[in-house]
């Protein structure tokens, strides 16, 4: 039971108050850094509010993320592969909000970000099939899947 406590209640607990606390100061950022919503000046399809709204709501919920887990849970190597897609998510989502990127590069960014824990060891080992048994020849399936959505992704640029 201590160990459900210290491994999953409080960082919750912990993630939730520091994204409380943090809110508000990255609101005051985000309009400072004039990265704002106006749907006045703004007339990106992806605009829906009726007054400014502030942007960068991400950049809260990844501090909250990162101090949360960095002081209260032990740190190895896949912690860290995934605190550092986290990282690339959320300086993807703070560029996107800042220059409204496009949507290859983000894709690009979001595939890059799925490598790291990857890259860190996380993997899966086997998958059970609905129809009964284990696939278990998953890493190739896993690779040829990767380079291809790469091809997918860069092919526009090239061709």
């Amino acid at each position: 039971m201590d160990d459900f406590i210290f491994l999953f209640i409080l960082p919750l607990f912990a993630s939730a108050v520091i994204s409380f606390l943090t809110t508000a100061v990255v609101i005051r950022l985000a309009k400072y850094l004039k990265i704002i919503d106006d749907p006045l000046k703004n007339k990106h399809p992806k605009v829906i509010h009726q007054k400014p709204t502030p942007r960068g709501g991400g950049i809260a919920i990844f501090l909250a993320l990162f101090l949360s887990l960095i002081f209260l849970l032990p740190l190895d190597k896949h912690l860290s592969g995934i605190l550092m897609g986290a990282f690339v998510i959320a300086c993807m989502g703070f560029l996107d909000d800042r220059l409204n990127l496009n949507p290859y590069v983000r894709l690009g960014m979001g595939f890059l970000a799925a490598s790291m824990p990857i890259a860190a060891g996380i993997g899966i080992s086997f998958l059970t099939s609905p129809l009964g048994g284990i696939i278990r020849s998953i890493s190739v399936c896993l690779v040829l899947h990767t380079v291809s959505g790469y091809c997918l992704i860069f092919l526009p640029f090239f061709g």
